[in-house]
Formats: C-alpha cells, sequence, structure tokens
C-alpha cells in the first residue's frame, strides 16, 4: 500500500481532498505480473513494449455456473489490498478489431467480495440492456443497475485511453468517466450492497491492456486474497 504524506504530491482534480494515494503500479516490469490473481492465469501476460504494460486475450476463464451462466472470458484482481470508497485512474487499449458491434468492450471490477460478488463497469462501444452498463453480481446472473449512460464509447485501434472510477460505498455513488473529461461521465450508478473488496479487470470475449494503476481513498486495508480464490 502507498501512502501519501507531508511530501506527496498534489492531488489531481477531481479527488477528495481526504483521499491519498494508496495504491499504484505502472505494471512496466515481469514482476507486476505477480500483482494480479487471475482466473485464467494462462491468458495474463507481461509485454515490455511502450513501457510495459499487462495484456489478456479474453479467453479461459470459465464463470461458477450456477449461479452466473453468463459472464466474463478474462478475469483477473489485483490482489493484496481491498477499498472501501476510491478513486481508481488506469489506462485500457482494446486490442480486438473494430467490427462496429456495440459489444467491443474491457470491464473494470470493484468491491469484489468473492467470484459471485461484485460490481463492473462494463464499458463497451455500444449500449443495450447487455452492453455499457454499470452491472452487479451478486450470486445470480449480471444485472444492470445503471442510471445514465453516453450510448457507448469510440475505443479506436490501438490506442490507450483513460479511464476513472469514482466510487463512495456511503452514498452508493458511482461514476466512469474517460479521457480526463471530468464533467460528463459515460456511466453512472447508484448502489450500496457491496461496500468494500478488490478492484480487477475482465472482459467478455475481447482482448485488452492495461497500464498505469491509481487508486486513492481514505483508507484500505492490506489484505492478499486467497490463492483458491477462483476455484
Amino acid at each position: 500500500m502507498n501512502e501519501g504524506g507531508s511530501g506527496a504530491a498534489p492531488l489531481p482534480v477531481g479527488i477528495p481532498g481526504d483521499y491519498r494515494l494508496l495504491f499504484e503500479e505502472s505494471f512496466a516490469t515481469p514482476g507486476s505480473l505477480d500483482k494480479v490473481l487471475a482466473g485464467n492465469p494462462k491468458d495474463w501476460s507481461h509485454s515490455d513494449e511502450q513501457g510495459g504494460f499487462l495484456q489478456f486475450g479474453g479467453v479461459g476463464y470459465t464463470p461458477p455456473n450456477p449461479p452466473i451462466p453468463e459472464s466474463f472470458t478474462s478475469f483477473a484482481l489485483v490482489s493484496g489490498i481491498r477499498f472501501g470508497s476510491f478513486v481508481l485512474e488506469v489506462e485500457l487499449m482494446q486490442r480486438n478489431p473494430d467490427q462496429g458491434i456495440p459489444q467491443r468492450d474491457l470491464c473494470i471490477v470493484f468491491n469484489i467480495q468473492s467470484e459471485t460478488e461484485y460490481y463492473y463497469a462494463h464499458i463497451a462501444q455500444g449500449h443495450t440492456d447487455r452492453w455499457h452498463n454499470i452491472h452487479i453480481i451478486d450470486n445470480a446472473p449480471r444485472r444492470p443497475i445503471t442510471l445514465t449512460n453516453n450510448g457507448g464509447i469510440d475505443w479506436g485501434l490501438d490506442e490507450w485511453h483513460k479511464l476513472r472510477v469514482v466510487r463512495d460505498a456511503t452514498s452508493g455513488v458511482i461514476a466512469v468517466y474517460m479521457d480526463d473529461d471530468l464533467t460528463s461521465p459515460i456511466l453512472t450508478a447508484n448502489d450500496t450492497t457491496f461496500q468494500e473488496g478488490y478492484v480487477g479487470f475482465a472482459t467478455h470475449q475481447d482482448s485488452g491492456r492495461i497500464r498505469n494503476l491509481k487508486v486513492w481513498g481514505s483508507s484500505a486495508v492490506e489484505q492478499p486474497a486467497p490463492s483458491n480464490f477462483f476455484e
């Protein structure tokens, strides 16, 4: 856990004043792969290109069935630390060819309690009742809890995008922002079912890359996820 102190850098715009930087990982080195625990470890790898990143092909993860008949095909969490309220920033790259379909996606998962209890922001090219939503998995198939959406986003091809997830566990607020636009969220929701948990990344059948993860908050709990989390 990385905590700010008297010499810490000023907080970025939009970060609450009582927050500090709790976690930072660039994924620049091969050893950073050890920071994640994957349900499909053979699909996750590190690359030294472009300063270093983690990547996955979107295959190999089999969700519990029941209770989740349709879920991610790749899923990993950042092991070692659990967050309640937080602001998360990360750079993501979507790697699938752009075929004009709404489900071209990457997912940010948070407040992960277990393999069958969490929220996730499904960030996709187009919005339907299934795609480009904030979903809850609560020992049941995914359920959208989205309040507002922007209709979908343009991932482009081989382009890095900065995503920010704001989560206030007390009020229930969830908001997702993209590419430094902090005035117009691409997704919002409100729910208080899960108060804290791990953060992670996933996809429905697509491939992607991850780098430069930062999480700010007022407190967190250092608690490694058990090695059998996905068993």
